[in-house]
């Protein structure tokens, strides 16, 4: 950014620092979510024979019939191209039978539990029982741990083993340790006022009258947040930068994080207000071991179908310690309500995070092995790394580098997924890095400003700071791709449904006007900038204008079946 632009806020930059300095945390101690494993908390001794404990049943699906149906849906050359499944039928399609799930409740009945939470698109069950049946159906103790902040969990002290009784429906169990594992994606500091990642970025033509007024007017967005949200806050910002109103946000609580801050989730919302300021917002607040339900609530509750989350955690393997490690079980739980959720046509986009290509560091400053973050390298995700932005003083676009501080350790998200097989949209040579690509899945698939020198001004809890992170660059995306549905809509190409298969598709053809920045400059920390797709930009950023006229272009010559709208669209 220029020091013009910045000396017009001198005194407010000056103000906010002082007040960051009060309310932030320090780099790598972000938020009381970070994962605290057993070894770093205080044992308090075995869970109460009695108490109450709930968890997930993973449930087989159809993986046959799921692979060839999903190799189609996303390839215009397939009949199954676009024919979206609402959760109702995919559950019907792929999970257990009505019979199976009947089945599979009286076991369990008969075992000490009940079924507490159900979603139609079948791919897990919550149940409930006392700790003394977990141990009798699972061979498992749980323990009760209090970790350093304060925050109580349970734990189990082995692996559950499945009995033979259930192995017929259950494929993993998920949800038995409740250790708040996520952390979210963002650091105070910086600052982008709203007309600068307007104008950077190209959303202004879209808010034109004589365009069409793409304003996020009748559109709905979801956020999923492991804190809470302030509506005082949010009236101060658009109010601030003179913003269009907007609906009021609504609030989903699926369960309680125990986290009280709020930097996080007025993040979010401010930055969707920036760029999409009519639209509706739904807050989905969540603890991160409910993350699978919270997704799957989102897709049966059929109110939005473009999502943004921005926090998530280190995908470690056997190299790093084993709190940095995402649980099989809740893996398989989260991917597939993931995968169900693409297949009716809903994008949810994940941050990266934020201490580039070495994830882990985040919660363990020492390690040093490069790993990805979890869930944004799920397949079924828009991963969105992060770049250092430039802007004019008129806030026009004057290039991006990869993002890389080697002062706070700070740097874009990106690498591979250590398990989990590249989707088909990452087939194309243009996506394979030599020597470095191995078949997974990688990330991040697109970027925006995230560096320490492009953040955003936030206002919270009454005072004004500087954020920077993933936790920006995210939620700017899901609302830039909400203007970009709506423009769709209007010409008829839309909506835009499962949103990562058309980027690919748009960014690996030429156009006149690109719908992408493409970053050659910077690294992440480990990987390189380079032409076309890399492990520290993915596609890189995007000129939004640009990106809604190109996806137009494609819809109208790959266009959806039937009355082309997708099988999760809002009711």
């Amino acid at each position: 950014m220029r020091t013009s632009r910045f000396l017009l806020w001198a005194a407010l930059a000056f103000a906010a620092l002082a007040a960051t300095l009060a309310l932030a945390r320090p780099p790598g101690a972000q938020t009381s979510a970070r994962p605290h494993g057993p070894g770093r908390a205080r044992l308090l001794g075995t869970t109460t024979a009695s108490a109450d404990v709930s968890f997930d049943l993973v449930l087989h699906l159809r993986e046959r019939a799921l692979d060839r149906y999903l190799s189609g849906l996303f390839d215009p050359h397939s009949p199954l191209y676009g024919r979206h499944l609402d959760p109702n039928a995919f559950g019907r399609r792929f999970g257990p039978s009505t019979g199976e799930l009947s089945a599979l409740s009286v076991r369990l009945r008969a075992a000490g539990f009940r079924i507490v939470g159900t979603y139609p698109q079948r791919t897990s069950v919550r149940v409930r029982g006392s700790a003394a049946a977990v141990h009798g159906l699972l061979q498992i103790t749980l323990h009760d741990y209090l970790d350093p902040a304060g925050h109580r969990y349970h734990a189990p002290d082995r692996k559950p083993a499945i009995p033979h009784s259930l192995t017929r429906w259950v494929d993993t169990v998920a949800g038995l340790d409740t250790r708040s594992y996520g952390r979210m994606d963002y650091l105070p500091y910086g600052a982008l006022r709203p007309i600068d990642g307007q104008s950077a970025y190209d959303t202004l033509p879209l808010y034109q009258p004589k365009i069409g007024s793409f304003d996020g007017n009748g559109q709905t967005i979801a956020l999923l947040s492991i804190d809470h949200f302030s509506q005082g806050d949010l009236d101060t910002f658009r109010s601030k930068f003179s913003l269009h109103s907007g609906p009021k946000v609504k609030t989903v609580v699926i369960s309680n994080s125990g986290d009280t801050s709020t930097g996080e989730s007025n993040l979010d919302t401010q930055v969707i207000t920036a760029i999409a300021p009519r639209a509706q917002i739904i807050d989905y607040q969540l603890a991160f071991p409910d993350l699978a339900q919270a997704i799957n609530r989102i897709v049966s509750d059929r109110k939005a179908t473009i999502v943004s989350g921005s926090f998530g955690m280190c995908d470690g393997t056997a190299r790093d310690a084993n709190r940095n490690r995402v649980d099989p079980g809740f893996r398989t739980d989260v991917e597939r309500a993931l995968l169900a959720a693409a297949s009716a046509g809903v994008s949810f986009f994940f941050s990266t995070g934020d201490t580039g290509a070495f994830d882990c560091q985040r919660s363990d400053s020492t390690d040093r092995n490069v790993t990805a973050h979890f869930p944004s390298d799920a397949p079924y995700t828009v991963a969105v790394g992060g770049t250092v932005l430039s802007v004019g003083d008129d806030g026009s676009y004057q290039g991006e580098t990869g993002w890389d501080d080697t002062n706070t350790n700070g740097g874009g998200g990106g690498g591979l997924n250590p398990y989990d097989r590249r989707p088909p949209w990452q087939n194309s040579q243009q996506v394979r890095v030599p020597g470095i690509s191995n078949g997974n899945r990688q990330t991040p698939d697109v970027s925006a400003a995230a560096g320490t020198g492009s953040p955003w001004y936030v206002h919270n809890r009454g005072g004004w700071y500087q954020m920077w992170g993933t936790s920006a660059s995210t939620p700017f995306w899901a609302a830039s791709m909400l203007i970009v549905q709506q423009y769709m809509l209007k010409k008829h190409a839309g909506p835009l449904c499962f949103a990562t298969p058309l980027l690919y598709a748009l960014a690996e053809r030429s156009w006149p006007f690109p719908p992408f920045h493409d970053i050659t400059v910077g690294d992440n920390r480990f990987y390189q900038t380079e032409p076309g797709w890399d492990f520290a930009t993915g596609w890189g950023s995007p000129d939004v204008y640009n990106l809604a006229t190109a996806a137009v272009a494609y819809r109208q010559r790959n266009p959806l079946p039937g009355n082309n709208a997708c099988a999760g669209q809002i009711r």
